[in-house]
């Protein structure tokens, strides 16, 4: 797959899995990790999706600092700061697989970052 179609299908990928976090974050049956990982995951890709269109190479990674910190040597700013970034990070993992633990992100917080990651990414 040519590396522009695959920018575009982790665009596509991270558009699912802001829909299933919006989904998620309003029901009661499911853990709030379960919702932040869908949050986690779509900003995981948008920042792939960039470093691709970017022709930037990447590890296999949750790291979201990692990636963030990638697009930044390559001459692309974030529009949000990292320290807020990093906040999504337990979600991919860590938090999905121990129940004393819990995150400090409200929804309406990882909801922001999303948007405007999404937004970001949009328009390059």
């Amino acid at each position: 797959m040519k590396s522009a179609d695959y920018a575009i299908l982790l665009i596509s990928l991270a558009e699912s899995d802001i829909a299933a976090f919006h989904v998620l974050s309003i029901s009661h049956d499911v853990r709030e990790e379960t919702a932040m990982f869908h949050a986690q995951q779509a900003v995981e890709k948008m920042l792939k999706s960039v470093l691709i269109r970017m022709g930037v190479e990447f590890r296999k990674t949750h790291d979201l600092i990692e990636l963030a910190d990638k697009v930044e040597r390559h001459g692309k700013y974030l529009p949000i700061d990292k320290e807020r970034l990093s906040q999504l990070i337990p979600y991919a993992v860590a938090l999905r697989y121990d129940n004393d633990q819990t995150g400090n992100l409200t929804f309406a917080e990882a909801d922001m970052i999303i948007s405007v990651i999404r937004e970001w990414v949009l328009t390059i």
